[in-house]
């Protein structure tokens, strides 16, 4: 009965329109700020999420020329620094003829010859060609689980001096594990051309069968 006098009495008074409003002022605070609250809370983590989602588009778009420039390298590394196995000497073979032929060079000779293969032993410096043990070493070295494997290739051809000179130049270019290992050139009497004697090592190594 108390609660409706006082409801009566709001209801009447002068300023009941003021009481009203601050009654819908309060309701409204009460009902109204936590949905706000939550409208500004999910527009904050959509703003984050479109962040996070830029950054990630932008670390994509870094990945795939890394991923271009990552094979090229690993390629690269494959056709200059893989060691001359059977099928390598045979094309590297094919690339000697191709550049004799290109710097002009004639009476064309080339042979591979068949691999030999010897125990390859800690720090062996296959480009040495000196004996890998001296006669003042304690201790031989230690062999590992790998051979050495060597390929010659001989060439013979006839041509002018520069050009001579050119195709050496492109030999030595060819692969880091071909090496000249002897060379003879001589004059060809009253011509102004020289005849060649080339011979170079072809290197692999491969694992020990036997090991």
């Amino acid at each position: 009965m108390t609660n409706e006098t006082n409801l009566h009495r709001i209801l009447l008074h002068p300023r009941r329109f003021h009481f009203m409003m601050g009654l819908s002022l309060a309701l409204g605070a009460f009902v109204v700020w936590p949905a706000y609250q939550r409208v500004v809370d999910t527009a904050r983590r959509e703003r984050t999420l479109r962040e996070e989602a830029a950054a990630i588009r932008a670390a994509v778009a870094r990945i795939e020329p890394l991923q271009h420039r990552t094979a090229a390298l690993r390629q690269q590394i494959d056709e200059q620094f893989h060691p001359i196995d059977e099928p390598t000497a045979h094309r590297l073979r094919s690339e000697c003829v191709k550049l004799l032929f290109q710097h002009h060079l004639a009476g064309v000779q080339i042979r591979l010859g068949e691999a030999t293969r010897v125990p390859w032993k800690a720090h062996l410096n296959p480009w040495n060609t000196a004996s890998d043990e001296s006669p003042q070493e304690e201790s031989p070295r230690k062999e590992t689980e790998f051979v050495l494997v060597e390929r010659k290739l001989n060439v013979s051809a006839e041509g002018k001096p520069h050009d001579v000179d050119r195709l050496l130049h492109a030999l030595e270019q060819m692969h880091p594990f071909a090496k000249a290992t002897r060379l003879q050139i001589r004059d060809k009497g009253e011509t102004d051309s020289v005849a060649m004697e080339l011979e170079m090592s072809l290197f692999d190594l491969e694992k020990d069968s036997a090991g």
